[in-house]
């Protein structure tokens, strides 16, 4: 809990909720100062301030409430459908330390990992739901490009995550890497350009499983949190032939790596 304030407050969100609602109080007061110098003074003249405040307090009342409610922004995705107390419940028990990468164990300080999350740039992604993951190289004319991290969970959904500046390709492919090596969380590399279709096929999932079980949202996110192995089969069965067909390929020589260690290490 204490590592979800810490990200709020990095992320500024309080700041944020505060200038919103000076900002609407500012144009709710606007407009209510002008109807009283109408009644009372008959002063017309400053009426289409007061009008075009409250038009635009009326129009960004709704947006500035969800904003506002929403618990804990700096889990996106689940903010949207559970409270303050579950996404901390979540949460408790995990310890975040940076991610090294499996070769030369260099840490790449803007990722962080527990054992069921990874905190990258102060966002909360859940390993549990993800089956696709990547960071990406990026390029900007005027100069300002930042390094995008994406992920797809199991919901369909694509959570993306902007590092605030741009990384080496060396990084981003040791964090690819990790990916899949740690977390059999799948590269887009193998993706291509079907990340939108896949994303589809795997709403269709979500909301059959949902119908099948008879579970809202938060029950069937709870149920996969709880049994993530189980619905990864179910998931990997979706996907195109060549996807799987890669992993089982990584998955065979990975056996083989750990076999060869194992006899280099009883030879010792």
């Amino acid at each position: 809990m204490e590592q979800i304030k810490k990200s709020e407050l990095k992320k500024t969100y309080f700041i944020k909720k505060m200038l919103l609602l000076v900002s609407f109080g500012f144009c709710v007061f606007i407009f209510g100062a002008s109807i009283i110098l109408l009644l009372r003074d008959g002063n017309s003249e400053d009426l289409w301030v007061g009008i075009v405040c409250g038009i635009l307090a009326i129009k960004i009342f709704f947006s500035i409430q969800a904003y506002i409610k929403m618990p804990y922004h700096c889990i996106p995705i689940l903010n949207q459908i559970f409270s303050k107390h579950e996404l901390e419940k979540l949460l408790k028990e995990e310890k975040f330390e940076n991610i090294k990468n499996t070769n030369d164990k260099k840490v790449l300080k803007l990722f962080n990992t527990s054992e069921h999350w990874f905190c990258i740039n102060n966002k909360f992604i859940s390993k549990e739901l993800s089956v696709f993951g990547w960071a990406e190289g990026s390029s900007s004319l005027n100069g300002r490009a930042v390094t995008p991290v994406f992920f797809v969970y199991m919901t369909g959904e694509l959570v993306k995550v902007d590092l605030g500046h741009k990384i080496h390709i060396k990084e981003i492919d040791n964090f690819n890497q990790y990916l899949w090596e740690e977390a059999k969380i799948i590269p887009r590399i193998i993706v291509g350009d079907q990340r939108e279709n896949i994303a589809n096929i795997f709403k269709n999932q979500f909301q059959e499983l949902k119908q099948n079980m008879n579970l809202s949202d938060k029950g069937l996110i709870e149920t996969i949190i709880q049994n993530p192995e189980q619905y990864r089969k179910i998931y990997m069965e979706l996907l195109p032939h060549h996807i799987k067909k890669w992993c089982e390929e990584q998955n065979e020589e990975e056996r083989k790596r750990l076999q060869s260690n194992g006899k280099k290490g009883s030879r010792k």
